[in-house]
């Protein structure tokens, strides 16, 4: 097993999930790589993206594991792969993995994000510290989610929240704040969403809160997870 970690950055950020797959797929194939496939009636490559990034949002730290048939060195898959990617898509480390390890889908627990947000008024930078401890202190912030059954859930986000702090200001926008939060992002559907974030900060901040950009940062792997 080789796990890469690698970016989406600019319009790679309107590439779907999906997309990516079958880019990886078509990379690996004409890369000659020693890629194994699933069994079954309809056997696929066995190439694994540790988290779906929503469409729309750029990142520097992607997961993917590739299941090799042989072993081959690091470098020159590397090299193989980097050939057959689009320059859009960089690769930032390459390591190769047990393969009774668990796969990064499994090993997911937290992500990282910048999030720039706007507002209609201009706050000072006490005001956003004021609500973002607000946040971080808060014992219960709750949320409403619907079910795949259809059922209603309520979930406290405060449970989701690792930690929560200002990037910056833009000084020539300084309407325009750049935050960044650590969450949970599980595949079981735990995870805190940008959006989440906003609806958390609009509890304490005296008005609506516009979400402009998302970047994930990177996606931080639990090594304790069986």
């Amino acid at each position: 097993r080789i796990r890469v970690w690698f970016g989406k950055p600019g319009n790679m950020a309107l590439v779907s999930h999906l997309d990516l797959v079958r880019l990886f797929d078509r990379a690996i194939r004409r890369a000659s790589i020693p890629i194994s496939f699933t069994g079954g009636y309809h056997p696929g490559p066995r190439i694994s993206i540790a988290n779906a990034l929503s469409l729309g949002t750029t990142s520097s730290g992607e997961i993917v594991d590739f299941d090799l048939t042989e072993d081959i060195d690091i470098e020159k898959f590397r090299d193989r792969l980097v050939a057959q990617l689009p320059n859009d898509i960089p690769l930032y480390n390459v390591e190769e993995i047990d393969i009774k390890s668990p796969a990064a889908t499994r090993l997911l627990a937290r992500a990282e994000y910048l999030i720039t947000v706007k507002t209609a008024k201009v706050y000072s930078r006490e005001e956003w510290q004021n609500w973002i401890e607000a946040v971080n202190n808060a014992p219960e912030i709750n949320w409403e989610k619907t079910t795949k059954s259809g059922k209603k859930q309520i979930v406290n986000l405060v449970d989701r929240l690792c930690a929560l702090k200002l990037k910056s200001i833009d000084n020539s926008l300084p309407s325009e704040i750049t935050l960044q939060y650590i969450g949970s992002c599980r595949n079981d559907g735990t995870k805190l969403t940008p959006e989440q974030v906003i609806y958390m900060l609009e509890k304490f901040a005296p008005e609506e809160i516009q979400l402009l950009q998302v970047h994930r940062q990177q996606l931080i792997l639990d090594s304790n997870t069986a």
